[in-house]
């Protein structure tokens, strides 16, 4: 899809003009991406519990990155990020929003935000209750170079664990994922 073009007055003089990214500018990250790779380091109460270094990802660990709203040339964005049910851990989601810039240099990458995730109980999905311990978290999609299936996902996660059969703990996650969408038919 060509991108749609918008001009703007770049100076109060009306002097110049720039283009504004739009929606078509962000095709690259729409996808279902379920093949990764990961390099990473989590924390239990500020303590290294986990150090993971290029492995490929567990299965069921997915990625869906979607258009927010019906406007093709919009620029919001939800980031779905679930992994499955492990013997570690319980099948969990994290629902991230975000939005592209306006600014054409930004084009390549979009930041997501949530403080919303979800726990699979009795085959569905239920809110977990964020604590105040637990901090906003972050993931940076960015568009790699010379593959138009994949992208590369940089994560900070900051939040109290609480729903385990464990006393409770502050979780923190640091890490960088490369996606593949394995069904994408992009050129």
């Amino acid at each position: 899809m060509a991108a749609a073009s918008s001009d703007v007055s770049g100076s109060k003089s009306g002097k110049g003009s720039a283009r504004l990214a739009t929606g078509g500018d962000y095709e690259w990250i729409l996808g279902r991406y379920t093949k990764c790779k990961i390099s990473g380091i989590n924390l239990a109460n500020g303590e290294p519990r986990g150090i993971t270094q290029d492995q490929e990802c567990d299965a069921g660990e997915e990625l869906l990155i979607e258009r927010l709203g019906d406007d093709p040339n919009g620029l919001t964005f939800q980031a779905t990020f679930q992994f499955d049910e492990s013997e570690n851990s319980p099948a969990l989601r994290y629902i991230y929003e975000g939005v592209g810039s306006y600014n054409l240099k930004y084009k390549d990458v979009i930041t997501f935000y949530t403080d919303h995730v979800e726990i699979k109980q009795n085959g569905n999905w239920e809110p977990l209750n964020s604590t105040q311990a637990s901090d906003v978290s972050t993931m940076r999609v960015s568009e790699l170079d010379g593959d138009c299936s994949s992208v590369v996902a940089d994560i900070y996660e900051n939040e109290q664990i609480d729903f385990l059969p464990a006393p409770p703990f502050q979780y923190e996650a640091i890490a960088t994922y490369l996606f593949t969408d394995v069904d994408s038919e992009c050129e």
